[in-house]
């Protein structure tokens, strides 16, 4: 997973965008967001990306039901370059993706980066829960 670390972060500095998913997509489409209180980007029909941090798209691509017939719940809270609190029920980690998009179409809405478009990854990358203990300044909360 160092590698896969390294490589998300060579991109992010090269300014591509980050979005997880438990998912491998060839593409991705806009979709409508759970609304959270207060998130002005929390309910559009959009596809959500990160441009300055690795740890909240990885959260997001490994994110999974324990138990599938049950709605999972998962947030964190936190500033992007501060510490990083993460809470779920009825979640745990799982292998996920890390899709590496083009900036061109995301704008920035109240901290969160959204395209209206269709984006096609330039690259998809593998995580599994082994990256959890490379990234820094997180606490989670998770059922055991």
């Amino acid at each position: 997973m160092r590698e896969t670390l390294r490589l998300l972060k060579q991109y992010l500095e090269q300014g591509y965008c980050l979005h997880g998913s438990q998912r491998r997509s060839e593409m991705l489409e806009p979709r409508i967001a759970k609304c959270e209180s207060g998130r002005v980007a929390g309910c559009q029909k959009a596809v959500y990306a990160s441009k300055d941090c690795v740890r909240v798209p990885c959260l997001m691509a490994m994110f999974a039901p324990i138990d599938p017939a049950n709605s999972r719940e998962c947030s964190y809270t936190g500033a992007p370059d501060g510490k990083l609190i993460v809470t779920g029920t009825n979640v745990t980690f799982k292998p996920g993706y890390v899709h590496v998009l083009p900036a061109a179409t995301f704008q920035e809405l109240d901290d969160e980066f959204i395209s209206y478009e269709c984006i096609t990854p330039v690259a998809i990358l593998l995580v599994t829960p082994e990256i959890l203990e490379l990234l820094p300044d997180m606490e989670l909360h998770m059922p055991s």
